[in-house]
């Protein structure tokens, strides 16, 4: 969803149909997912993370590195020739399986002492901008494709949620 903010400008031109402008959402959601040279695609933001991953690999468990480099190889290898969007779906599927199974381990082997009050707070953060993100993005599909609602209703209260937990992390 993300990737739906940097959609060209054009897009959000009224003139455009709302098919067409799902025809070209579809493209640039696969080719986010697998794109190794944008920085914000999926792909390129894995092989960084196993890449720095690997030059701590001592200081992790093994059952984490065991994780990081099976998501590493999943998405580093493997995909169709053409992908679309189902095998994208798959991937995403696997990688936020993976993701949440890393960040188990890393909760469950981690002291909570400041460090961890600061990696909490950040990932609050991490949410808050997501969330953020994702909420400009369905306004701007709502504009293109005269969307209603786009089952992100549930965002706004997420939101919510993630802000009064930042704060009671401040205020520790």
């Amino acid at each position: 969803l993300l990737l739906a903010t940097d959609l060209p400008d054009d897009m959000a031109d009224e003139r455009d149909s709302r098919e067409a402008a799902m025809s070209r959402l579809e493209p640039a959601l696969v080719a986010g997912a697998y794109d190794r040279d944008k920085r914000r695609s999926l792909r390129f933001n894995v092989e960084e993370t196993v890449r720095v991953a690997e030059s701590v690999r001592d200081r992790l468990s093994s059952d984490n590195w065991r994780v990081l480099a099976r998501l590493g190889a999943r998405v580093g290898g493997g995909q169709a020739a053409e992908p679309d969007l189902n095998d994208t779906l798959e991937l995403l599927d696997d990688v936020i399986l993976a993701l949440v199974a890393a960040a188990g381990l890393e909760m469950a082997h981690m002291t909570r002492d400041d460090g961890w009050r600061f990696l909490s707070l950040g990932r609050h953060l991490e949410r808050l901008a997501f969330v953020g993100a994702t909420l400009d993005a369905q306004d701007r599909m709502r504009d293109v494709a005269d969307v209603e609602g786009a089952g992100l209703d549930f965002a706004h209260d997420a939101v919510d949620k993630e802000w009064h937990v930042v704060v009671e992390d401040l205020e520790h």
